[in-house]
């Protein structure tokens, strides 16, 4: 399967795509990471350590400029799926860390209320 298969949305494809293990750069990086993540819990969970993954979805960035899309497909995208702002995706953050001692959130997943689809 190719990752243009999936006909990924701007910006979930670089987020989100660590759920799915793909042969491309982006995805089998952050699927990576998340298998890092899973073996860092097992090894620090008697020192108290909480590991927590944050998979967003589209997050209103410049990296979409970064990433070749044009200002129209930006503009459409944005209009159609409201993405999520860098400050949602902090405050999810803060929420993860300021859990009681006793609560762990391995995964948090948060996307735009209008992405109804991890890669759509």
């Amino acid at each position: 399967m190719n990752l243009d298969d999936l006909e990924l949305s701007w910006n979930a494809k670089e987020s989100l795509i660590g759920k799915v293990a793909l042969v491309t750069g982006a995805s089998v990086t952050k699927y990576g990471v998340n298998a890092i993540a899973s073996a860092l819990r097992l090894e620090t969970i008697d020192q108290g350590i909480r590991v927590t993954t944050i998979q967003p979805g589209a997050v209103a960035t410049e990296f979409s400029q970064v990433a070749g899309y044009s200002e129209d497909e930006i503009r459409a995208f944005s209009s159609k799926v409201l993405p999520l702002h860098p400050d949602d995706v902090a405050e999810a953050a803060l929420y993860a860390l300021e859990q009681p001692e006793h609560v762990n959130i391995p995964e948090l997943t948060i996307m735009p209320s209008k992405q109804t689809q991890r890669f759509k």
